[in-house]
């Protein structure tokens, strides 16, 4: 990260890809092209890139119609195994819809409730958990307020987002060299 002395920050890494080896795992990271880094993303709306080489630099990379989607106020997934990767995507769209005034797109919307009834959260270690639900900057209470919209809880009266207690009370998860990892 590069932070200016007026306090301006801008995060600079590597092309790399991602890919889990089953549903909710920390995933297994590998140099790659600024492509695929940029479809590992949660949301078309997070994946613009600037170039840095001299030849194009400051030239702006939109590969996935990013810069439609912000116009639009849409929140949309790159692929649809987007939430079975990373189910805290779902804790990001819902925070994105309600805070920037978004509204999430129908497939997207669809993935989200599949994820919810097949319960992907089960998985997630309770510090992950934790940390998504306290992620809103703006000061408010861990989730920042937020409830799940109605169209997101699972039918016949279930609690919503299943599996999210459970995963509060599991400890951190561990990564492949056994260390503790959030």
């Amino acid at each position: 990260m590069i932070i200016f002395p007026d306090g301006f920050k801008i995060d600079v890494a590597s092309a790399r890809m991602e890919y889990y080896k089953f549903p909710a795992a920390l995933p297994v990271v590998e140099m790659s092209s600024i492509k695929l880094d940029l479809y590992r993303r949660d949301f078309t709306i997070n994946t613009l890139a600037i170039q840095l080489n001299p030849d194009r630099f400051g030239m702006l990379i939109d590969f996935f119609n990013a810069q439609k989607d912000i116009k639009e106020k849409s929140i949309r997934v790159l692929h649809n195994l987007s939430f079975v990767e990373d189910p805290t995507r779902v804790f990001r769209a819902i925070r994105f819809e309600q805070r920037f005034g978004f509204a999430i797109s129908r497939l997207t919307a669809g993935l989200i409730q599949n994820a919810v009834s097949m319960d992907f959260f089960r998985e997630l270690s309770g510090t992950r958990m934790f940390n998504e639900l306290a992620a809103d900057p703006s000061g408010r209470e861990p989730g920042g307020g937020h409830r799940p919209p109605e169209r997101f809880r699972p039918a016949q009266g279930g609690t919503p987002l299943p599996g999210v207690r459970q995963a509060l009370d599991r400890p951190a998860e561990r990564g492949a060299t056994g260390g503790r990892l959030a």
